[in-house]
């Protein structure tokens, strides 16, 4: 449990330091949380294959998510390798999540209403940005962010399916999936809209780490407890 107290440890930080706008100690800290997550998810006892590696490549590719999308000032394409990363996170998350997809009649309020929230922000997202959209959303980036978000929104509808909805597991997985769109949705607003100016950038950077490094905690936490449970 070391590894994932040092994860939330250096999560605090890393938030702190967005809130008091310290790129400096941004570019030392976020790196080092994706490696934690691993070492910490590394050393739980679940066998290596492949249950264990794919998970352990999706942290890897937020990683390579995280370290791009701290050079995206100096250019729109490290913006679209993070997107990419990511993207292939959570089809590695979708992938994992497949033992415990359950279909049945329980807690179908629940998923009924996830279905239509889920792909009706994603759908007005797209249109939104369409309409109002600043001239970052042009070219490729049209392209890649509505196909990104269509995965996400997939990965929140296969968090949402995770057993009954009841089990420790589920809630675990499914509230990391609902807050890692959260993060994702305003990483998009305040990157191509004005929705955001109210806040400060620094202010919007804390909340996004804040629920993204909550966000992956809890995911990985959900599936540790999933294999915990299943044996």
């Amino acid at each position: 449990m070391i590894f994932y107290k040092l994860y939330l440890l250096i999560g605090l930080l890393e938030v702190v330091l967005e809130f008091l706008g310290l790129p400096s100690g941004v570019f030392a800290v976020k790196p080092m949380l994706m490696p934690l997550l691993a070492l910490a998810f590394w050393q739980e006892g679940i066998p290596k294959y492949p249950f264990k590696m794919v998970l352990l490549a999706a942290i890897l590719f937020s990683w390579i998510g995280d370290v791009a999308l701290l050079f995206q000032s100096n250019s729109p394409y490290y913006f679209i390798l993070g997107l990419c990363a990511f993207l292939t996170a959570h089809v590695l998350y979708i992938w994992a999540m497949r033992p415990g997809l359950e279909f049945s009649l329980a807690n179908r309020l629940r998923r009924i209403v996830t279905h239509v929230a889920v792909f009706a922000l994603t759908i007005l997202l797209v249109f939104y940005f369409e309409r109002e959209g600043n001239e970052a959303y042009s070219g490729l980036v049209r392209f890649a962010v509505p196909l990104y978000f269509l995965v996400l929104a997939l990965m929140v509808l296969a968090a949402a399916h995770q057993g009954s909805g009841s089990e420790r597991y589920s809630i675990l997985v499914f509230s990391g999936a609902l807050l890692f769109m959260f993060s994702d949705l305003l990483i998009a607003l305040g990157a191509f809209s004005n929705v955001l100016a109210f806040l400060s950038a620094s202010m919007t950077s804390g909340i996004i780490m804040a629920t993204y490094i909550l966000a992956q905690f809890l995911i990985i936490r959900g599936m540790v407890s999933y294999h915990e449970r299943v044996g």
